[in-house]
């Protein structure tokens, strides 16, 4: 027999049960229900995101074998009124650049956007690590999208950056499994036809030479020596003069 346990509430083979898991060191409770199946299989966690938001902030960060320059993303699929309020909050991020989302979906602050939620996504940090730096940024990102928000009072702080528009976004993923041996750092700038990087297998052989297809700004890319096919390589932005 298994035993699925979520905080206070456990559920035995066969068992579904629902009820409340509190926060530890606060008065929130959190509705959850646990279904312990009668066979032996995968676990599925299934959330319900965001609740009863006005606004939508999220705090992100690159993967661990990601290297990336901080920027920020605002929705831009949306109702006129929900991309404006979007792009005044990300505005107050002390990043060096945005970039107004061409999607409604993929991501949950896309999302809530389409369901006219206000919402911005802040990429800071990657590859695992975090410096208090970093940390005080992000704090004081939010206080200042909270200030302009009127959510707390006094006036927004001062910023090393006011984000410069990123347009069109490249995402380039690798056509093969091997090494990848990046030319750029995140944050710089070149040329369409520029070479930002190459696949080559275990002998030195180069399997694919990536060019830039646009003059832009290298936003994230892979910081491993292993690149996987069909996964991420880098992303790069248009540089928009505003």
């Amino acid at each position: 027999m298994q035993t699925i346990k979520v905080g206070n509430m456990c559920a035995k083979t066969g068992e579904k049960v629902s009820g409340y898991v509190q926060v530890k060191g606060t008065d929130i409770e959190l509705p959850v229900t646990i279904i312990c199946g009668e066979k032996e299989g995968k676990t599925v966690f299934i959330s319900g995101g965001g609740h009863s938001a006005d606004y939508y902030i999220d705090l992100h960060c690159g993967d661990g074998y990601e290297e990336l320059t901080p920027y920020v993303y605002c929705v831009g699929v949306a109702a006129p009124e929900v991309v404006k309020a979007a792009r005044g909050m990300a505005e107050l991020v002390n990043v060096p650049y945005l970039v107004q989302s061409p999607s409604g979906s993929g991501g949950s602050y896309n999302y809530a956007g389409s369901c006219g939620i206000p919402s911005i996504l802040i990429e800071r940090g990657c590859m695992g690590r975090w410096s208090k730096e970093e940390v005080k940024l992000g704090k004081e990102d939010v206080r200042n999208v909270l200030r302009y928000l009127k959510v707390l009072q006094g006036e927004v702080s001062k910023r090393t950056y006011h984000p410069m528009d990123v347009g069109k976004v490249i995402c380039k993923k690798a056509e093969y499994t091997g090494c990848w041996y990046p030319t750029k750092r995140v944050g710089d700038n070149f040329k369409k036809g520029e070479i930002l990087g190459y696949i080559k297998d275990y002998f030195g052989n180069v399997l694919e030479t990536y060019a830039a297809e646009m003059d832009g700004i290298l936003l994230y890319q892979v910081s491993s020596l292993c690149v996987i096919k069909d996964g991420p390589m880098v992303a790069y932005g248009e540089k928009i003069n505003n």
